[in-house]
């Protein structure tokens, strides 16, 4: 097709984190007839079977332990990977970490390429911002919030922000669970979960502590750790500090899930009690499935809670704050669901998808064109 344009992207993990997810609904939603494309990643990763289901084309030039190489190894890897774009001949490379933009950077002037950077945590922000020379090949520099924006030194002319926007089938999804009104599991003890990476960073230690306080309170309430530590080292340390803390009984080690739904529905309340997020994607995880959040006041999803008004907040970094916010939570259980679920399906219907893509589609388009471009969109009003 004479007006499709080919993107590259560079997707260096292939894990399945937030970015990741970012980037495939941002495969989902562009229209096929204006833009194809190809994803350079690591096999095994699970990224790839998501691809491979949706008939994207992937080309597995990036070893899974690219980042524990040594320079000459990185070396020949790049080289590898410079060669096999230049037999592409891409119309637009899109970097979809930051942190791979040192040697996209080479390959954009190599090829003549321009380029679109996601930034999408706090440590590639200020990493980036570091960095001049690395944004010159940049046309578009697409943060996921107003906060990671404004931790990202880039020029403005070239600055986008954008939320993330919702496909129908979730929002249908969170209409369906509105209609079901959430009642405490009285039979069993309070049910609070986590879900995501184990780590100092998502919260997982706080709500130890938070545990703690409940606990020597007299709440009766259980704890569900859905999720795995980047590493099993990271996991066992945590398992580790629950068993030191003697509340081994109380702690539930799901491991990595892919069934939300299912895990979701089995808890009371969700805690969200990240340091400095970058926007909460686990947030609507919850508003898709109508479980009701707590969630730390700071970073992007600080920002989304306050922006949508959803969510019972608390004191980022406190314990007692986030303890005290989930007694609150189970004391005033329906009323505290039932406002969630509302307010959920009012944020999905403003993060409409459609004009997401409308949005992502012409900074896409300008980049092609080597425009620089910046747009915000922060869903509709």
């Amino acid at each position: 097709m004479d007006n499709q344009h080919h993107i590259a992207a560079i997707e260096p993990s292939g894990r399945l984190y937030g970015s990741e997810y970012c980037l495939l609904d941002i495969l989902d939603g562009t229209d096929p007839n204006r833009f194809r494309w190809t994803v350079l990643l690591p096999r095994g990763n699970g990224f790839d079977e998501l691809l491979r289901q949706r008939d994207i084309r992937c080309e597995f030039i990036i070893p899974a332990s690219l980042g524990n190489s040594g320079k000459l190894r990185r070396a020949s890897v790049y080289g590898r990977m410079l060669w096999r774009l230049w037999r592409m001949h891409p119309d637009l490379l899109y970097v979809n970490q930051a942190g791979s933009l040192r040697a996209a950077n080479v390959m954009a002037k190599v090829l003549g390429l321009p380029v679109v950077c996601q930034v999408q945590t706090l440590e590639d922000a200020r990493w980036l911002s570091e960095r001049q020379h690395l944004q010159r090949c940049v046309q578009a520099f697409v943060c996921n919030s107003e906060y990671i924006a404004d931790q990202t030194r880039v020029a403005e002319e070239k600055k986008c922000v954008l939320y993330q926007g919702i496909p129908e089938h979730r929002l249908t999804r969170a209409i369906e669970n509105a209609g079901l009104p959430r009642a405490k599991q009285s039979q069993e003890p309070f049910a609070i979960g986590i879900l995501g990476r184990i780590a100092v960073s998502k919260g997982h230690y706080l709500l130890l502590e938070a545990a703690k306080h409940l606990l020597a309170d007299g709440m009766d309430c259980r704890f569900v750790v859905i999720g795995e530590g980047l590493t099993s080292a990271d996991t066992k340390a945590y398992r580790d500090e629950v068993q030191r803390a003697g509340l081994a009984s109380r702690f539930e080690f799901r491991g990595y899930r892919t069934d939300l739904q299912h895990e979701l529905g089995r808890l009371d309340v969700l805690a969200i009690p990240s340091i400095a997020e970058p926007l909460g994607r686990v947030l609507f995880d919850a508003a898709e499935f109508g479980v009701p959040v707590v969630v730390a006041d700071s970073g992007g999803l600080g920002e989304v809670s306050t922006r949508f008004s959803i969510g019972v907040r608390f004191q980022a970094e406190n314990d007692e704050s986030l303890a005290e916010a989930l007694l609150q939570t189970a004391k005033n259980y329906e009323q505290v669901a039932s406002s969630f679920q509302t307010t959920a399906v009012e944020m999905f219907r403003r993060l409409a998808n459609d004009t997401y893509m409308e949005t992502m589609q012409r900074i896409l388009q300008s980049a092609v064109s080597s425009q620089k471009t910046s747009e915000t969109w922060l869903g509709d009003k």
